[in-house]
């Protein structure tokens, strides 16, 4: 199964470079412009297996919003490309659904996952309007859609208790690295795409 993609992206705006092993270590170097979104996508990667190397750099005036973004956008494009044999269907398949339930200290979070084909992201984190360590936590919530969409899988991010955002960020990452490491576990018996359709 091909794991492993480059991809970039370079506007008026941003420069984003990204360098991921889905089959890795958990080892990552993460250089957003924004230390505890550098944070939060390395933890993801450590919990999720992936070997990840992501940049964002700016020709001109920084905009967090559109790093964020951006750096979604590319990782997205990445894992696509990284998971395709997988997606289609060449054997091993993988599993294709993940969930997990993980808790950081008064926060618990739910995450359910699938590699499908098919983009979505559900966000029911309540820290939409509130910022933590100089970070505004809706910019999380921009990432993880932008990563979504490009990287075509459904993504469910349920709040179950907690009050910390920082807490409730750090919950939902790594609810989201477990449910994607369970998701792209092998399925040693199959032998075609996950789905009933024969493709996704």
């Amino acid at each position: 199964m091909t794991v492993t993609a480059t991809a970039s992206r370079k506007t008026l705006e941003t420069e984003v470079v990204v360098n991921l092993n889905l089959d890795g270590m958990g080892k990552a170097v993460v250089s957003t412009g924004m230390a505890l979104l550098d944070h939060l996508v390395s933890s993801m990667a450590f919990h999720a297996g992936f070997d990840l190397a992501l940049s964002v750099s700016s020709p001109g005036f920084f905009s967090a919003h559109h790093a964020a973004e951006d750096a979604g956008i590319v990782l997205g494009e990445a894992f696509r490309e990284a998971a395709q044999s997988s997606l289609a269907g060449v054997a091993p398949g993988i599993a294709r659904f993940g969930d997990a339930a993980v808790p950081m200290d008064e926060s618990l979070v739910l995450a359910a996952v699938d590699i499908g084909g098919r983009g979505c992201f559900r966000w029911d984190i309540p820290v939409e309007d509130r910022s933590t360590d100089g970070f505004e936590c809706r910019l999380a919530g921009e990432f993880l859609k932008a990563f979504c969409s490009n990287a075509k899988v459904a993504v469910h991010l349920k709040y179950v208790w907690g009050s910390d955002p920082h807490h409730l960020l750090e919950a939902s990452f790594k609810a989201l690295a477990v449910a994607m490491r369970e998701a792209l576990a092998p399925a040693p018996n199959r032998t075609g795409a996950p789905s009933t359709k024969g493709v996704l």
